[in-house]
């Protein structure tokens, strides 16, 4: 318990408009990440840890790996041992007693354990922003929680592609004869081609046109980089409007408008056209047996 750790907050005096001050820290005490936080700062970020001081005491969060345990330390104001002191920053006065002050600690450390810290989600500086809350202070600069909530969505992002990708999977189908070409004889034959293996074998064109899409901008660094941009904020809006299905359709149409005309107009040309005359060319699908993930 927190008890344990650093002496109880005396009972007596029950002042009110207590000043409370954030302790920011360059993570470790490593001075390499102190220059990168120096520039990281300028572009409203950077890898910090936080701790809030109030009453002579200053408390932070971090991990451990004994199960029931709190995360939550109490330790001497800037004196931090495992991070290098930075700034101070005043984020206001609090109308709680010590006493008070105690039993928000109290709730605090049996809802922080240091099993449950995480780097991106779960942090230091979250328990900075709810013991601020607690105390009615702040806000917290947004600039001490940027890096991690980056980080968060770019794993969020993450997995809406991997599951993008297992949906994907698991519409293989088998494509007996992928060389196997016949021209057709009609136009009508032509397009009865095309429109039943396009049916049948979207994923498969799909995933074809990736890897070709993926090869050709290897070969262009600033067309890759714009179309990463791209993909990530149409993941990430994506995720935030899943469960509307219209928004979503008039996304995936809008994302894939810009892509085609600002990043990938050539590309994107080819891969269709070929994968037209592949579809005309085919003889057409010999089984509706399915490949890849099996439920």
């Amino acid at each position: 318990p927190l008890g344990a750790m650093a002496p109880r907050l005396p009972s007596e005096g029950l002042a009110r408009g207590t000043p409370v001050r954030l302790h920011i820290y360059d993570c470790t005490k490593n001075p390499h990440l102190g220059k990168a936080n120096e520039l990281l700062v300028h572009l409203g970020t950077g890898i910090f840890h936080s701790s809030v001081e109030v009453y002579g005491n200053e408390f932070g969060y971090g991990a451990n790996f004994v199960p029931g345990t709190t995360g939550v330390y109490c330790s001497e104001p800037g004196a931090d041992q495992q991070h290098t002191h930075r700034e101070v920053i005043d984020v206001g006065r609090t109308a709680l007693s010590r006493e008070e002050v105690q039993c928000a600690l109290e709730k605090l450390e049996t809802e922080w354990l240091g099993t449950e810290y995480d780097v991106l989600r779960h942090n230091c500086s979250h328990f900075t922003v709810a013991f601020c809350e607690t105390l009615a202070v702040g806000p917290v600069p947004a600039w001490v929680t940027s890096l991690a909530a980056v980080g968060a969505e770019v794993f969020a992002v993450a997995e809406v592609a991997l599951e993008l990708g297992q949906d994907l999977l698991q519409h293989l189908r088998c494509w007996d004869g992928f060389l196997s070409v016949q021209g057709p004889a009609l136009g009508p034959e032509c397009r009865g081609r095309i429109a039943g293996n396009l049916l049948h074998f979207g994923a498969n064109y799909l995933l074809v046109t990736c890897i070709f899409l993926v090869l050709v901008l290897l070969g262009r660094p600033l067309q890759l980089l714009i179309a990463t941009t791209l993909a990530f904020g149409f993941l990430l809006a994506l995720r935030h409007v899943a469960a509307e299905t219209s928004r979503r359709c008039t996304l995936a149409m809008a994302a894939a408008g810009v892509l085609s005309v600002l990043v990938l107009t050539e590309a994107l040309f080819f891969c269709a056209l070929m994968t037209l005359l592949h579809a005309a060319s085919h003889p057409g699908r010999t089984e509706a047996k399915q490949v890849g993930l099996q439920g």
